[in-house]
């Protein structure tokens, strides 16, 4: 699989994103989102589901030492994946995850726990298990390694964001200040083909920010469940296998920045979402509409972001545009916004 490809230009202007929101949208936090506002104790999941997390989690840390060897020899360390999933039964565990939450949906209350489960099941887990199974096939090659260690690591951090005393110790390590630069976001994106169920999509970034946008790992981790589900949801769509993610600043103090994801989508899907939302695309951030998936994952981006800004609801935010939706021609349009970090 090839992972180079990459746009010179992405079919809409940043020029014309950039009138999708205002350009002053303020924070009113007084300290910093940590990036914990989406999360389940481990102890409130029910017994099966507390199993099936012992059982994935160090497999994908095992997974993940392995991986961590390809930078100096991607070919050598592809052979080592493959024997280890051989040895873990991973066909089974991606089969026991497929399953994972419904026991504690039957059992426990939990606000937080649909949209918990939706992320351990999906986000990045979804490409990731998509992989394996190809290497596991002997279907991919050594420039594949680089895609899987950064599914692996990314689900390691959103399980650890998502799941509160899931790994004490990474979560403790995950919750100090570390600056995240935008760079980790493009380097993981540009180009790559990105798997969700049999659907696959080029991911194509333009990016017009240099600096920080995390100040932890924890709300780093938050900020790729809001990613992950944007795309995820745009690769599912896209009428012609192409995916674009825009990153802009929203003016020259670079307080915030404004991502946008984009596909083109059929005549028939975009009639579908008007039938419904007649001309207010953005009510889908506030769940419940699905087609085909659960109605959850708009809803996780929102609330999210209105953590991170400290806005009083999903609705407010909403209403002020720190996130939206809209059709621009053919295209589907999404957008978030998020503060950087730094000085």
């Amino acid at each position: 699989m090839n992972e180079t490809q990459k746009m010179d230009h992405l079919p809409l202007a940043v020029t014309a994103l950039r009138q999708l929101a205002p350009l002053h949208l303020p924070t009113y936090r007084q300290f910093r989102f940590n990036g914990d506002a989406l999360r389940v104790p481990f102890a409130d999941f029910a017994e099966a589901d507390q199993a099936l997390l012992r059982a994935v989690y160090p497999r994908l840390v095992e997974l993940m030492a392995i991986l961590e060897e390809h930078w100096h020899n991607a070919d050598a360390t592809l052979h080592a994946v493959q024997a280890y999933l051989n040895a873990s039964a991973w066909v089974h565990v991606v089969r026991q995850m497929q399953k994972f939450g419904n026991t504690s949906l039957a059992t426990t209350h939990h606000p937080q726990l649909g949209r918990v489960i939706h992320d351990i099941r999906g986000s990045s887990f979804t490409a990731l298990s998509i992989f394996l199974q190809l290497i596991e096939m002997d279907l991919s090659d050594e420039t594949d390694i680089s895609r899987l260690f950064y599914l692996t690591r990314d689900h390691l951090k959103i399980m650890r964001n998502a799941v509160q005393g899931l790994d004490l110790i990474g979560e403790a390590r995950d919750a100090q200040e570390n600056y995240h630069d935008i760079t980790l976001i493009v380097e993981k994106w540009q180009g790559v083909t990105h798997h969700v169920q049999d659907r696959l999509a080029t991911i194509h970034v333009e990016c017009h920010y240099a600096g920080s946008i995390s100040e932890s790992c924890l709300e780093f981790a938050a900020l790729d469940r809001v990613l992950y589900n944007l795309i995820n949801n745009a690769v599912r769509f896209t009428s012609d296998q192409q995916v674009c993610l825009a990153i802009f600043p929203l003016d020259e103090t670079e307080q915030v920045l404004r991502f946008v994801v984009y596909n083109r989508t059929t005549a028939a899907h975009l009639a579908g979402l008007q039938q419904h939302y007649e001309d207010n695309l953005g009510q889908l951030f506030l769940g419940g509409f699905t087609t085909g998936g659960t109605g959850l994952g708009l809803r996780i981006c929102a609330e999210f972001v209105t953590n991170a800004f400290g806005l009083p609801s999903v609705e407010h935010g909403l209403h002020q545009s720190y996130f939206g939706a809209t059709q621009i021609d053919d295209y589907f349009v999404n957008w978030v916004h998020w503060p950087t970090a730094g000085d």
